[in-house]
């Protein structure tokens, strides 16, 4: 006898979106802590806030607009490079909340003004949701800049996600 696993019904959504320049993530708290192995190498734990203003342009998952998003990082950092993960919940408008986990790197080099620029690198996966988006997963990838004062601003997000029924 054999026994078929139950089929689930998913719904498959493209994710894409550009953070316009003037919404910003905001460092609500941060504390670093010095290695002490060398000079720039710090231990960092963070937590950000990202509002979307409605009207205005927001991500979305399934047509329901992202109201704001709060992310707790920890970071190991060497003068502005290293890698950072953390966990994003991102509240949606109707109340429902998506949570994630995210990768980061970050690799700090001058800019074209001298000025150190951090490229960011990330990776979010997708863990689970609450009420309409209780069963949704995917993987969302994300690129930006920042200068660990003011966090990144204009990241471009793409990826793809599902909903399980």
């Amino acid at each position: 006898m054999t026994i078929a696993p139950a089929a689930v019904a998913q719904e498959k959504f493209k994710y894409s979106f550009q953070n316009p320049p003037d919404i910003s993530s905001v460092y609500k708290e941060t504390h670093n802590i010095e290695v002490g192995d060398m000079p720039g190498h710090i231990v960092r734990v963070s937590s950000l806030q990202t509002v979307y203003p409605n009207p205005g342009p927001a991500p979305s998952y399934a047509g329901v607009r992202v109201k704001e998003a709060n992310t707790v990082l920890h970071s190991d950092l060497r003068n502005g490079s290293g890698v950072t993960a953390g966990y994003i919940v991102s509240t949606l408008e109707n109340g429902d909340k998506i949570f994630m986990e995210a990768n980061i790197m970050l690799h700090a080099a001058p800019g074209d003004d001298g000025k150190p620029t951090i490229r960011v690198t990330q990776t979010s996966v997708i863990t689970g949701g609450t009420g309409k988006f209780k069963g949704i997963r995917g993987v969302l990838r994300a690129t930006s800049t920042t200068d660990l004062k003011t966090a990144s601003r204009g990241a471009l997000t793409e990826g793809e996600y599902y909903l399980l029924d």
